[in-house]
């Protein structure tokens, strides 16, 4: 039997798989010139050339980390931009792992219309964290992080693990305690 008192006793009892984890979001993509919500496995929106250059030079800047792996989400623009980033790190394209629980949250409907419209309709709109603002919730997507990186600690041990996703992955993750 054990007791748990904190959050930081938790922590310092919880078995450590000794990953390091580094997040990239996808380079500017053709969809933020549009000025559009896509979140669609099968869009056509690439990254723009400044996309294309931010990613170089953010590649450029994890070269002293060692990535071993690369995670991406399925969508084209982190598929590029997990590509790009592999060739500077010296990471097989080969090897990048796409997993569907990086992708975009799910903005259903909202999907190809005006961010802004999007976002406006958000902001009046979230009154709590489970509220579908779309076809999924920020709770059911911050469990979606949630499952995939405590998989990546049950899965993988002492990996340097570059995950390539979407702004919702930063939005929701911090709320994932591994």
């Amino acid at each position: 039997l054990m007791t748990i008192s904190s959050l930081d006793d938790l922590k310092a009892k919880a078995k450590k798989s000794g990953n390091t984890y580094f997040a990239m979001r996808h380079g500017y993509g053709q969809h933020m010139d549009a000025g559009v919500v896509s979140s669609l496995d099968h869009d056509s929106y690439h990254l723009t050339e400044d996309g294309r250059k931010g990613i170089l030079a953010q590649a450029e800047n994890l070269k002293k980390d060692g990535i071993t792996k690369i995670i991406a989400s399925p969508l084209i623009r982190t598929q590029e931009t997990a590509k790009m980033a592999a060739e500077i790190l010296g990471v097989s394209p080969d090897s990048i792992i796409t997993d569907k629980r990086l992708r975009e949250y799910d903005f259903g409907e909202w999907d190809g219309k005006p961010w802004q419209e999007y976002v406006d309709y958000r902001k009046k709109n979230i009154t709590s964290y489970d509220l579908p603002l779309g076809n999924s919730s920020l709770l059911e997507t911050k469990n979606r992080f949630g499952e995939f990186m405590y998989e990546l600690e049950e899965k993988y041990q002492n990996e340097r693990i570059l995950i390539v996703t979407h702004g919702i992955f930063f939005e929701t993750v911090a709320a994932v305690v591994i």
